[in-house]
């Protein structure tokens, strides 16, 4: 039962909080465009549930219907974006401060005033909307006795695997933990064993026995360590590399705690969690798996941080250091919602939408059946001008002659030579850094193009991310086994 002392804190944190997001929602909505490069898958998915009662691209995801179903009550998908970007940070917020009630008030104040206020985790909510509810709600996975608390936990795990399947690599760690800290008792030989299979393991290089691993299992792709890989692109922020490198090394300092002081009451149930930051599964590739697992890693090392602190402080209310953290994040969550955003995600994160825009509304006015682009356009236009568009390489079965191919990256004389006579004609429309082409030309032109007589050019054509160049994945196609006859299917037509 809550003293009147704590009542008062508890109530201050949760307007501060408060307050904090509708700042940050008022800023979001003055901008024209969303941020975040799925943002507009999102807003595609969001619109035509509002407007059909289902999601145009196939998504179990509870997140749509919930979105969708408010946007019915008269708001615009951007607003209803928004909001739930902010609302999702409140609620992980006063989640954690709820869920760490073991644990000083301090610990608990400045760790819900961290988890409002990161860059890494504002950074989440935009790029990543359906994983920032998974961690939102990790905190409420709870192992006890108490029968009320653990159908809590089982919801909050349902929840988190209906939003986003990759919650189960996080739901296993938990579970194979929450089994640890139960079983185990004397730990420091097993942490002995994994720190010495982890040194030779990347001291053998290629007769490591991840090598085997990814020999056998061609689908794994092995590389740096997701949180060195994250932390190693030029493109993010100093700020997020900062605090992911900081709580990096909270982390490491309370593994070794757990490996060397057995009595040590470190929760293996987020240890292991976290230790997926580390698992080498960076790449090239913009955010891969183990980059993502990495983003992660903030929330954990706060929850061990509150769940390793055991106290129970008095009824007073609490330290003044607590309620002068609550005072201070009261006055920057309100008159700094700028400074926030800009520290988390600036504005050269975000794809050029402007001149998507620009380009979308030039397109709309055309009869253009289906138009292939790269992501960032595809859901833009498809959501702006409520026409079909594609990010892939085109389906085998679809007709051709009814496509059209907006070209990125590439200049019309550097794509004139490689045309046919007849094609030449179709090179329709040109914009800063898009070419409008027929898909069937554009085919024909691609395949000309060699590596050894022009590098520069036969990588732009053939970049898959600026110039769809790849088919659809094959995970998809088990998704649209249920959608309705149209022009442009994702499965064959039957015989």
């Amino acid at each position: 039962m809550l003293t009147r002392p704590l009542y008062r804190h508890t109530g201050l944190l949760f307007g501060v909080v408060t307050v904090a997001c509708i700042a940050l929602f008022l800023t979001l909505q003055k901008g024209i465009f969303l941020k975040g490069t799925d943002a507009y898958y999102y807003a595609l998915q969001v619109d035509w549930w509002s407007r059909t009662g289902h999601v145009r691209i196939p998504d179990s995801s509870w997140i749509f219907p919930l979105l969708g179903g408010i946007q019915r009550l008269g708001l615009t998908t951007e607003a209803v974006l928004r909001g739930f970007l902010c609302a999702s940070l409140f609620l992980a917020a006063v989640v954690l401060f709820w869920s760490a009630k073991k644990a000083s008030l301090l610990r608990r104040t400045a760790s819900a005033l961290w988890i409002a206020f990161s860059p890494v985790l504002l950074f989440t909510a935009i790029e990543f909307p359906k994983m920032f509810v998974v961690m939102a709600l990790i905190p409420l996975w709870e192992v006890s006795s108490n029968r009320r608390r653990m159908l809590i936990s089982a919801a909050a795990m349902a929840l988190a695997f209906w939003v986003h399947r990759s919650s189960l690599a996080f739901i296993g760690c938990f579970a194979l933990g929450a089994w640890l800290d139960r079983r185990l008792k004397n730990h420091t030989w097993m942490w002995s064993g994994l720190v010495l299979l982890a040194a030779l393991t990347f001291a053998l290089g290629d007769r490591s026995l991840l090598m085997d691993v990814q020999r056998l299992l061609p689908a794994v792709h092995l590389s740096r360590p997701g949180l060195f890989s994250l932390i190693s692109r030029e493109s993010l922020p100093i700020s997020l590399k900062a605090e992911l490198t900081f709580f990096a090394a909270a982390f490491v300092y309370f593994l070794l705690q757990k490996a060397f002081r057995p009595e040590s009451s470190v929760p293996f149930r987020y240890l292991l969690a976290g230790l997926t930051a580390f698992l080498p599964f960076g790449s090239d590739d913009v955010f891969s798996v183990g980059e993502r697992f990495a983003l992660f890693l903030p929330l954990l090392t706060l929850l061990i941080w509150c769940r390793e602190d055991a106290s129970q402080e008095s009824a007073a209310g609490g330290p003044p250091a607590a309620f002068y953290f609550l005072l201070l994040a009261g006055v920057f969550g309100a008159l700094a919602p700028q400074i926030r955003l800009d520290l988390a995600h600036p504005s050269a994160l975000d794809p050029d939408y402007p001149e998507i825009g620009h380009v979308a509304q030039s397109l709309s006015q055309m009869e253009i059946p289906m138009l292939i682009a790269h992501k960032d356009v595809a859901f833009y236009y498809k959501f702006a001008a409520h026409r079909e568009s594609f990010p892939y390489e085109p389906e085998d079965h679809w007709d051709k002659k009814r496509i059209w191919r907006l070209v990125y990256r590439m200049r019309p004389d550097e794509v004139w030579p490689y045309l046919s006579p007849e094609c030449r004609n179709s090179l329709v429309r040109e914009w800063k850094d898009y070419l409008l082409i027929g898909e069937a030309c554009w085919y024909e032109a691609r395949q000309k193009i060699g590596f050894e007589e022009d590098s520069d050019l036969y990588e732009r054509a053939w970049n898959p991310v600026w110039n769809p160049s790849q088919k659809r994945p094959a995970f998809l196609y088990p998704k649209h086994r249920g959608d309705q006859p149209e022009e442009f299917p994702a499965l064959p037509p039957k015989l």
